[in-house]
Order: C-alpha cells, then structure tokens, then sequence
C-alpha cells in the first residue's frame, strides 16, 4: 500500500474512533440527564395524582375507584398519562418495602414507557392501596433522535473535515512524495544519471529533493569517471594485446628459420656431422622449439585476451597427432632427464573431431607443466582414450612432487605459479600453460579434471566432445 493511501486510512480510522467516542460519551451524559428530567416529571404526576385521590385524606376504596372512573378518566387526561390504583397483593415490578422507604419509585419498564408508584394510606397511615402513573417516555425518544441526527451531523462534519486535511496534506506532503519516488524510479529505470527530481517549496521535503539532486550530481561524476577509466583500460589492454600479437608474430619468422636450418644441418645438406655436432644441434634444436612453444602462447594468450580466437572442427588423426607430440616433446623431456610415454587406446572405429593445432597447445603444455615439477628419472605419460562414441579425454600424468590441495583452484589463473620445489621448476614458465590449457578447454566446450598427491605426482584429464563445438560469436569468445 502507498504512504498516500496508508495516510488517508490513518486519518479515516482516526475521525472514525473519535467520532464514535464523542457519541458514546455524549449519548452517556445527555441520556442521564434526561432521564434525571424525566423521573422528576413522572414523580410529580405521581404526586399530583395522590393528592387528587386522597383530598379527603384516605386512600379511596375499589368501589369507589370504579364508581368515580369518570373522575379518573379526568385526571389521565390532565397528567397526560394512566393513572392506575393496585391492590397490595397485584404483583408488580416494585416490592412493598422499598414503596414504604421512598415517598416515590419510578422504573423505566422499556425504551418507550416509564412509571411511578406509590403507596396510598389511610388516615392512619395503614397502606390500603399501591397508586401507578405510567406515562410515554417523550423526552427519553426525542433525545435518542436529537443524538441521532447529531451523530450524523458529526460524521458529516467530519468527513468533510477530512477529505479537506487530507487534500491539504496530499498537496503539501503526499503528492510530492510521491513525485519524488517516481523521478527516482524514472531515473533508476532509465538510468539516466544526467535526469534531476523536481524541487518545489522551501520546507524539509526541499531540502531531500536537493540532496537527492547533489547525489544524483555526485553519481554522474563518479560513472564519467568508470567509463573514462574503464575506457583507457580497454584500450591500453587492447594496445598492450596487439603490441604482444605483433611481437609474437614477428618472432616466429626468425625462429622458423632456426628451426629449418639446424634441420637442414641435421639431414647434412651443408656437410656431415660429428656427434659432438650432432649433440649441439639437437640441444639448439629443443631450445629452439621451447622457443616456439612460448611465443605460441602468448600469440594464443592475446588472440583469448581480445575475442580473435577462431577454432577448426576436422577429424583428428591419432597417430599424426602423437607422432607431433613425440617429436616436440621428447627432446624437452630428455634434455630434463624425463622419460615421455604416449599411449593411445582410441577404437579404431572412433574419429575424434577438433581444432588439431589448439588440442596440440593443450597437450604441450601440459606435459611442459610436467617436465618443469617432475625431477630427473621421472615419467610423464600421455594416454588418449574415448568413452563410447560420446567424448575423447586427454590424460597427462607425471610422477612429481604434486599439488597441494589449497592450491588446486589457483593453477589455472593466469601468471600463478605454485612454490617451486625445485631449481629447474623456479627458472621456467611464466605461469600462462594452464590458463590457456582451461580457456581453450571451455571453449571446445570440453570438462578439465586435476587429481594430485603429495610425493606421487598428479594427472591432468580433460575431457571433450567427439562431435564440433557450436558456432559462437567473437563476444562470446571475448566474454569468456
């Protein structure tokens, strides 16, 4: 309910309560004294009735009250009302012995008829008869009318006493009140922080318009400054991100050519080798690819970073993708004195379907994560499997020192990096591996799964779909 509606509610059961308790006690006080007035009026018929009837001075007899009922009749129509002589033994609503205490009792028999008693005695003072005058009750009728058109006058007065102050105080409190709530309401639906609230009058609701103005002022200021902050934000990361893309990208080129010289060396296409030559280059070789593998990080880091991330959906085939993995990685794996199995149990009727060149960067960083916590004579092992016709996992195991269980839920942010257990895990990695392992994972709508213990070592599985992702829009890749 509306504080306007609530207001005229309060202000309806007040006059209603005030009005009823100023009928009740006035109906109290006037009834009283009216019928104070009316039982001195019957008390003085019912006197002058008996000094009629006793002007001899004793109680007239039965017979001689229904011989004078001419006489009687008389006398009713002087007193306006029924004169009526009792026997002592007649039963009536007033006992023998209070008539003997008071000269007169009068009793109201209903709300329409009152009448006084009396004892008439002999010249000795003997009771003979009990005399009755039982009159209408006029005055007891009118006041109950006059209350009534009263109480109507009351509540007529009252009602229109008010409506008129709760006109005034809708106009001077209320209505505003409730301008104020829907400018507000107006301004916070819109979210327009540049929309005032009216202000009018000079009293306390003035004064809470204006402060709701200087708020809205403040709050104006406040979301120019966000958006000017969030703004430069996104453009300084936007820069930071094409600056790191362009970087990326340019360092490939020369490594490529790296690459493909100490291959060509390696074939002897400048000239045989030596073994100690041969040793060289194969260390240039892996340092070369470790190289690669880092620049394609954060080449893959920007394009997650800023939406540009497009993924392929071809079928895999298993043994090219091992055979890439092997010949990537195991020359890293034995430059750390790391044994590298790879397994497949995938049914040969079973094509798994994907991105090739992201599921690789999944994989290797994985088993470069391991490489880094696994010590020397230590294995990693890749298994790739698949669950019925449904989904594929990938599983990287090593046997290192594990992870802590405080710290699962941290490894996959970007640039953290557990405590190093070792010289070899302090001097690698810049901490970006896992977090592209999970963001690509989530985007090939894949599950990603850590099981670790201390001192045994710990498994990565990730689990993906065996069909294509669905199609999703650039912001929807940015969002995530």
């Amino acid at each position: 309910m509306s504080i306007r509606k609530q207001t005229f509610a309060i202000i309806a059961m007040t006059l209603l309560v005030a009005t009823a308790a100023f009928f009740v006690i006035t109906q109290a006080v006037l009834l009283n004294q009216f019928e104070l007035l009316e039982e001195r009026q019957v008390r003085e018929r019912v006197e002058a009735a008996q000094s009629a009837l006793m002007a001899d001075g004793s109680a007239p007899s039965q017979a001689s009250i229904e011989f004078y009922q001419e006489a009687f009749a008389r006398l009713e129509n002087l007193l306006q009302a029924q004169v009526i002589v009792h026997s002592l033994d007649n039963p009536l609503p007033v006992s023998l012995e209070r008539l003997s205490q008071e000269s007169v009792v009068t009793i109201a028999i209903d709300e329409e008829s009152i009448s006084g008693y009396t004892l008439l005695t002999d010249q000795n003072g003997t009771p003979r008869t009990i005399l009755e005058v039982a009159g209408y009750r006029h005055l007891y009728q009118q006041a109950r009318t006059a209350l009534m058109t009263f109480m109507l006058a009351i509540l007529l007065a009252g009602g229109l006493a008010g409506t008129w102050f709760g006109l005034l105080l809708d106009r001077a409190i209320l209505s505003r009140i409730s301008n104020l709530k829907r400018d507000i309401d107006t301004i916070r639906g819109e979210q327009k922080l540049n929309e005032r609230v009216r202000v009018s009058g000079r009293d306390e609701l003035a004064g809470l318009s204006i402060a709701v103005n200087e708020l809205l002022m403040s709050l104006e200021h406040a979301q120019t400054a966000v958006t000017r902050a969030r703004d430069d934000a996104l453009q300084a990361l936007e820069t930071k991100n094409q600056l790191l893309a362009n970087i990326s990208h340019d360092a490939r080129t020369p490594l490529s050519v790296i690459m493909l010289r100490v291959e060509n060396m390696e074939r002897g296409v400048y000239g045989m080798l030596t073994n100690r030559q041969r040793e060289i280059l194969a260390g240039i070789k892996a340092s070369a690819n470790q190289m690669l593998f880092f620049v394609n990080n954060l080449l893959a880091s920007a394009k997650l970073k800023t939406g540009m991330m497009q993924l392929a959906s071809e079928p895999i085939d298993v043994f090219i993708l091992l055979t890439d993995i092997r010949t990537l990685m195991e020359p890293l794996a034995a430059e750390s004195g790391v044994e590298l199995i790879t397994r497949s149990h995938i049914d040969a009727d079973f094509t798994p379907y994907g991105d090739a060149d992201r599921i690789k960067q999944i994989i290797f960083n994985l088993i470069d994560n391991a490489i880094k916590f696994t010590e020397r004579g230590g294995t990693i092992t890749l298994d790739l499997s698949n669950v019925l016709h449904s989904r594929w996992t990938i599983s990287v195991q090593d046997t290192g020192h594990g992870i802590p269980d405080d710290e699962k839920h941290n490894i996959f942010d970007a640039f953290y990096q557990i405590e190093p257990e070792s010289t070899r895990a302090a001097a690698a990695g810049v901490g970006l591996g896992l977090s592209i392992v999970r963001q690509l994972t989530s985007l090939m709508e894949g599950k990603i799964e850590v099981r670790s213990t201390l001192g045994i070592g710990t498994t990565f599985i990730i689990s993906l779909p065996s069909r294509a992702p669905r199609v999703e829009t650039q912001e929807m890749i940015a969002v995530r």
